[in-house]
């Protein structure tokens, strides 16, 4: 008996997680993954396995009634996480490219800035006035 529900459970969780109606799981992985190419194919099984992996424990243990949150809650969570996740990984994305786009712009104005050694010299020029 009692491996029959941990069957049925079993496959609630793949219906629950490979349905493409639940557009937020694959949004989500989607923004999770994002930020990387396909030579980081590595990262990218990993962060889907650990969602996977931490997303059925949930399930589970809500399942098994040894946690319980209010519903509402966390459909007003889901679309909030799915937020903070891009924008962290927009952050990541963009942050090296600023430092680094950063400094050559300081240092082009720095170099375009500063007198050249023919104005130092035409500053020390008395004036013929």
């Amino acid at each position: 008996m009692e491996t029959q529900i941990w069957k049925a459970y079993l496959e609630l969780g793949f219906d629950h997680i490979l349905d493409l109606n639940g557009y937020d799981h694959i949004l989500f992985v989607s923004v999770l993954t994002a930020i990387y190419t396909v030579r980081d194919w590595k990262k990218i099984v990993w962060l889907i396995t650990a969602f996977t992996v931490g997303h059925s424990i949930t399930l589970a243990l809500a399942a098994l009634d040894i946690i319980s949150f209010n519903p509402d809650m966390i459909e007003t969570l889901i679309p909030i996480t799915i937020i903070i996740t891009g924008l962290y990984q927009f952050y990541r994305a963009v942050t090296p490219y600023l430092f680094t786009r950063g400094i050559y712009i300081s240092y082009v104005c720095l170099l375009y800035t500063s007198p050249s050694p023919r104005d130092r010299t035409r500053s020390r020029m008395p004036s013929s006035a």
